[in-house]
């Protein structure tokens, strides 16, 4: 843990409160609270018998009914053919559950640049490399370079839309980075 770079966040942070006046745009820390409806539903949660004690760690199993519900009518994934819904308490600790299930020390893992910088510390502490893959001057990816980077190492290539940080959206053309597998490359899982 000793090698792996501490959040640039925090850092940063220090730097705004030592200097006066200045006004953070640097988190997507919102100036306005949970809706009343979301707060008020929390409440009631705290308030049933089984809610403070330990549950299924994929998530509660009415959430996870809900949310399934969801991705096969809004977004037409059918969960029932091998997919598993979890719910987490926020993206960086799912991106962690996903590398976990699909690496293993000593993999590597293509992370286009620029990236979230809680990826690379993830793909680090779960003791894999990290492998950085410029994107285009319009922050797009390069699918040959993407493509040159695979290894018989390679377990994941990251992709993110809207891009973080820059905000850029992938084109659809390249999605699901138009990479059509040979039988010489490895089947890799896309982590988004």
């Amino acid at each position: 843990m000793d090698a792996i770079q501490a959040p640039i966040v925090a850092v940063i942070g220090d730097l705004i409160r030592r200097s006066p006046g200045t006004i953070s745009l640097g988190q997507g820390v919102v100036h306005y609270g949970p809706p009343p409806a979301a707060i008020q539903a929390a409440g009631s949660a705290v308030g049933r018998d089984s809610s403070h004690g330990y549950q299924d760690a994929s998530g509660q199993p009415e959430l996870v009914r809900a949310i399934e519900t969801k991705l096969r009518r809004d977004n037409g994934i059918d969960v029932s053919r091998g997919s598993r819904v979890m719910v987490t308490a926020g993206g960086n600790m799912a991106f962690v559950h996903a590398l976990l299930a699909i690496t293993e020390p000593g993999d590597e893992v293509v992370l286009p640049v620029p990236f979230y910088f809680n990826h690379e510390m993830a793909i680090q502490m779960a003791g894999c490399r990290p492998v950085l893959v410029n994107t285009d001057a319009r922050y797009q990816l390069d699918v040959d370079a993407i493509r040159a980077a695979i290894t018989s190492r390679t377990r994941a290539v990251v992709t993110v839309s809207p891009n973080n940080p820059t905000g850029n959206l992938m084109r659809r053309s390249i999605w699901p980075l138009g990479v059509k597998r040979t039988s010489s490359q490895p089947s890799l899982p896309a982590i988004q």
